[in-house]
């Protein structure tokens, strides 16, 4: 599928967290506050009630946390109507917590406020203080346009969503911990493909999510990212046989991993695209019910360390390996090239590497394709329960 490749930008501001005291206005807990225009706003202490920024479409806010609890019962704690760009700052040294009540219906013209945090501009959480966000009544942190990660000790916890940004959810030199619910991290912009895309850069990522892990409409970064994921209650889990998605990293076009550690233990895909994959660095471990890497289009090894255990360990259309070191524990086919895609021959080419399979007894494959094998280097071992080849 064609696609306009993402191009994730995180400013200076995005990533410093700084503000000058001296030009803040320090807001008191007196209920229900208003910000109606830019500038940089200090919260301490114990907040009862919602707090609505409605700046002007130009205007840049930054909301400061230091040690404030912010707690709305009848709505979103934090609740961006309109402003150009609000930051969300964790002071350093302080420990904040933002959440919204257990049940409420909210709607406002033809949005409907549903988050702990909800923004219909851009956001930015960043700061070196801890800030846990609880989204009580269903999702935690919603962004309308792009949400941006930097923060340094970010907890999330949401009956539905964790992190959600329509256009976008970029991580960078962040640490975030998710429980959720439903998806942990998403990105819906399936009407635009240069939106829509989730990226994980120098940061730190941990998820427990009830549905998938990460699903991004068009495309997945990872680099140099620690990503940790449990989905779906893992792969030894039962299956709810719901028409439910339950995999670890999900995405439309495209997934590219380099570099870093990525550990997903899922119920459904562990890596799971329409498109295409890219995986050129790291060490993964992949643990799955279904299929470990999956790819309607083209699966692409150039590196990286993988140990996977799943039922299918790689599937895709082409599957080409030309380099890393490839550990599969399979019940069923190790590598299996399939009719995926219209425009591509199912075709399995190694030219580099090492792969080894083991795969379970019956009528199963180490490497199965219903196109061509193409063998030109690398070391290959295949073996069942009761033989080596």
């Amino acid at each position: 599928a064609a696609y306009t490749a993402p191009e994730p930008a995180v400013s200076d501001r995005d990533a410093s967290g700084a503000y000058d005291v001296s030009d803040a206005v320090t807001l008191s807990p007196v209920g229900n506050l208003t910000i109606r225009s830019a500038g940089t706003y200090i919260l301490s202490g114990n907040y009862e009630g919602m707090l609505v920024v409605e700046a002007g479409e130009a205007d840049k806010v930054q909301l400061v946390l230091e040690n404030a609890a912010i707690t709305s019962v009848n709505g979103p704690a934090i609740y961006v109507r309109s402003a150009d760009k609000v930051f969300l700052t964790a002071a350093e040294g302080t420990v904040n917590e933002i959440s919204d009540g257990p049940d409420y219906t909210l709607t406002d013209g033809d949005t409907t406020p549903d988050a702990a945090v909800f923004s219909k501009a851009d956001l930015t959480v960043n700061g070196a203080g801890s800030l846990t966000i609880n989204g009580s009544c269903k999702h935690a942190l919603v962004s309308k346009d792009d949400l941006v990660i930097t923060a340094k000790d970010l907890t999330v916890n949401a009956q539905n969503v964790g992190l959600s940004g329509k256009d976008s959810v970029m991580l960078a030199e962040a640490a975030v911990n998710i429980t959720a619910g439903s998806d942990g991290v998403r990105s819906d912009n399936d009407t635009d493909t240069a939106k829509g895309f989730v990226s994980v850069v120098d940061s730190t990522l941990s998820i427990v999510s009830g549905n998938d892990g990460i699903q991004a409409a068009t495309v997945f970064t990872a680099q140099n990212a620690d990503v940790n994921i449990v989905s779906g209650g893992g792969s030894s889990a039962r299956s709810s046989g719901a028409e439910e998605s339950y995999k670890g990293i999900k995405a439309g076009y495209a997934i590219t991993i380099g570099g870093g550690t990525c550990r997903i233990d899922s119920l459904d895909d562990a890596i799971h695209t329409d498109g295409s994959i890219l995986i050129s660095d790291g060490m993964l471990t992949l643990l799955s019910q279904d299929d470990a890497i999956h790819a309607n289009e083209k699966v692409t090894i150039s590196g990286g360390t993988l140990s996977i255990t799943a039922y299918e360990g790689i599937e895709g259309s082409y599957i080409l390996i030309s380099g890393g070191d490839i550990t599969i524990a399979s019940s069923g086919d190790g590598i299996n090239a399939a009719h995926k895609s219209s425009s591509l021959t199912p075709t399995v080419e190694i030219s580099g590497g090492s792969v080894s399979v083991t795969m379970g007894a019956g009528d199963t494959d180490g490497i199965d394709s219903n196109g061509n094998i193409i063998i030109s280097g690398g070391t290959i071992r295949l073996a069942d329960r009761k033989s080596v080849v």
